[in-house]
């Protein structure tokens, strides 16, 4: 009979073994976050996900060996350095374990920085190279989810959706992932998500890219119809707007959809189909339809 040998596991980058008595879960787990590329990949994950492009791009393809501002590959080697702006993301690294790895802190640094607040607009010509510098806001088709979200926001009429373990939720982004979409009070929104390509978190990524079902889906789906109706829920937004002079009506039906005034000809459109009182109300769901049906509303720009 052989002998039997126990074998102690060993941290696959720095050959760390876990401490006497330590359980190997929570080895793993301290030695996981003790890693510079943990908080490394986190940061450039989440910039990636507001920006469109990471800082290291496609954000899961890091080479340890093309990091370092202060140690860049050879020049023998034909490599160079693997992030747009090493020292950024350096920083941004040290920062985030500095604050304990704070997500929120991190989405607070991303956000109220310079480059996240551009605009996608650009006066000229415009070279696709320059896209990992961050010029220029990169416009960036939103999640199910989040179409879902400011749909039912918007409107001013949050659904209910019922889930065994998490109770009674009204935001798509509660959801526990793709795969447990839930039947709620609304009816079944799992192919009004599905058609904006959520993925699942096991075998197929989340993407961007448009399609016909999404188009259909916001010109006839119930999530949209329900919420035109001028004699809606008390708050609804057409409910509570139908009986404004027409000047405030268009406002804020755009304010409360886009987060923008109308331009000068949208509001001359939309005062001239107003005009008349017979077809006022249905002037006034068309409109509030035709918002939610523009590119604008579905693309974070």
């Amino acid at each position: 009979m052989g002998t039997i040998t126990t074998v102690a596991p060993a941290y696959i980058f720095t050959g760390e073994q876990p401490k006497t008595g330590e359980n190997y879960r929570a080895a793993l787990a301290r030695m996981i976050t003790a890693d510079p590329q943990f908080a490394r990949a986190t940061v450039n994950y989440m910039w990636a996900y507001f920006f469109g492009v990471g800082l290291v791009d496609p954000p899961d393809q890091f080479d340890p060996a093309r990091l370092d501002p202060d140690n860049p590959p050879p020049a023998s080697s034909g490599y160079t350095l693997q992030p747009s702006n090493p020292r950024l993301l350096q920083a941004l690294t040290k920062a985030f374990i500095a604050n304990n790895f704070d997500l929120q802190w991190l989405q607070k640094q991303i956000v109220n920085s310079q480059a996240y607040q551009l605009s996608s607009r650009y006066d000229g010509t415009w070279n696709d190279s320059w896209d990992n510098l961050f010029a220029r806001k990169l416009v960036r088709r939103l999640w199910g989810e989040e179409v879902h979200d400011a749909i039912t926001v918007s409107s001013g009429q949050l659904p209910s959706y019922t889930m065994d373990t998490y109770g009674t939720i009204s935001y798509a982004m509660q959801f526990p992932e793709p795969l447990a979409t839930p039947d709620g009070a609304s009816g079944n929104i799992t192919n009004f998500l599905d058609s904006f390509l959520r993925g699942n978190r096991d075998s197929q990524p989340r993407s961007g890219s448009g399609s016909i079902l999404q188009a259909l889906n916001l010109m006839n789906d119930s999530l949209i119809l329900t919420r035109l109706s001028s004699t809606g829920p008390a708050g609804s937004l057409l409910a509570s707007n139908i009986n404004l002079p027409n000047t405030q009506l268009v406002n804020n039906l755009f304010l409360a959809v886009l987060s923008r005034y109308p331009t000068t000809q949208e509001m001359a459109t939309a005062l001239g189909n107003l005009s008349n009182s017979a077809t006022r109300t249905q002037e006034a769901q068309n409109l509030l339809w035709a918002l939610y049906n523009k590119v604008d509303f579905i693309f974070n720009y």
